[in-house]
């Protein structure tokens, strides 16, 4: 259905724009050209389609597991494979400490560490961007 234009007005159509070929975020503006002649603009039947997506393996954000949450002292991280250190900053952005990992179950001390929420972050060995979580110190 489309809505008949009024007041001697004709709908013009901006045509198609494929924007398939395009990955990760995209953003989709529009410009107006004010002119005497032309004051009214409207956008209208906006039609965004595309192939859903399956997801092959959990994210690793999912697979971060850190317990216990929140802690006194202990705890303990899970880590997925490839990652190569473990980090923790306060919530300034101030690296804490920072520690390799050898093993996948890494015990961590946060104990001496004042009360307060903390972020830790995996870094990879593989180039892949690092993953963080909080945790809140009791």
């Amino acid at each position: 259905f489309t809505r008949p234009a009024v007041g001697g007005y004709v709908w013009q159509s901006s045509g198609n724009i494929d924007l398939s070929g395009l990955n990760g975020i995209v953003w989709v503006g529009f410009k107006y050209h004010y002119s005497e002649e032309y004051r009214r603009w409207q956008v209208d039947n906006i039609s965004i389609t595309g192939d859903p997506v399956g997801i092959s393996k959990m994210p690793l954000r999912a697979q971060l597991n850190i317990a216990p949450n929140p802690t006194s002292d202990m705890i303990n991280i899970d880590i997925p494979e490839n990652a190569a250190r473990v980090a923790v900053y306060d919530m300034t952005g101030s690296l804490i400490k920072e520690y390799r990992v050898i093993q996948p179950k890494h015990l961590l001390n946060l104990g001496s560490h004042k009360k307060g929420v903390y972020v830790i972050e995996l870094i990879f060995t593989d180039g892949k961007l690092p993953v963080r979580s909080k945790v809140i110190v009791q």
